[in-house]
């Protein structure tokens, strides 16, 4: 979970991040309110992780993973999707880097 200032941080990291035209994201362009609110926390601490990264949640919503800092996105999905599907769960990338992925995609 973000402490206390942690929003207002970020939001300061993001405007840094926009002058450099680095990537950068908010939470009208990565679906946070989508997210169940059980997952947000870790939600967060996705979009807070460095490099290549993917956040896959269940079909049901109760089970996630992210994986972050990898060689590629393809390797962050594919890894993401491994942990999550484990017990037969049926997954889903819900975003990918800083972008949201629509369902059934």
């Amino acid at each position: 979970m973000i402490g206390a200032g942690g929003g207002a941080r970020n939001a300061a990291r993001a405007r840094q991040r926009r002058r450099q035209q680095l990537p950068t994201w908010s939470p009208e362009t990565t679906g946070l309110d989508a997210v169940p609110a059980a997952r947000r926390g870790d939600f967060q601490r996705y979009l807070a992780a460095s490099g290549e990264k993917a956040f896959v949640l269940s079909e049901d919503g109760a089970r996630h993973s992210f994986y972050y800092a990898r060689a590629t996105a393809a390797d962050a999905v594919e890894q993401a999707m491994a942990k999550c599907q484990e017990g037969g769960l049926r997954c889903r990338p819900f975003a990918i880097n800083f972008a949201a992925v629509p369902a059934g995609r």
